[in-house]
């Protein structure tokens, strides 16, 4: 059994780190980005019936390439449906509202709408902004 990691541009010193673990464990374990994937699964003879792909990244560009390692056979874990609803906090949120889970009020607020950011502090006194999608550089 093979597992491929599939890494965001920036996480392959965390990568390696969970490369190691599942090493430890007597699993052949490989890491990737998402634009290396399909040369390390040729180069390496992976395929469906000896390889699990553990998305570790998501967004607009790769949610459409793990779709297609699945049409391909493949088992993605987290599956692209599932990374498609998730990685989008806003998607997720009216997800979590339409199924009845609590959830705070929220808005799209465009990066630079100062004005409507302003008019939610003078309703709540505080918020918090986030970006749609992760982007691992905190409040903007």
């Amino acid at each position: 059994m093979n597992i491929l990691l599939v890494r965001t541009k920036a996480g392959i010193e965390y990568a390696e780190h969970i490369r190691n673990h599942i090493r430890a464990c007597g699993v052949n374990c490989l890491i990737s980005d998402i634009d290396s994937t399909k040369e390390v699964i040729s180069r390496k003879g992976l395929t469906p019936g000896n390889t699990l792909i553990h998305s570790r990244t998501t967004g607009p560009n790769t949610n459409g390439k793990f779709a297609e390692l699945e049409s391909c056979g493949f088992t993605v874990i987290n599956p692209p449906a599932t990374l498609f609803l998730t990685s989008n906090k806003y998607r997720s949120q009216v997800h979590a509202k339409e199924n009845g889970i609590p959830v705070a009020e929220t808005h799209k607020v465009k990066k630079n709408d100062t004005r409507f950011v302003q008019k939610l502090l003078k309703k709540h006194k505080s918020v918090v902004l986030k970006p749609i999608y992760s982007q691992g550089q905190g409040i903007y």
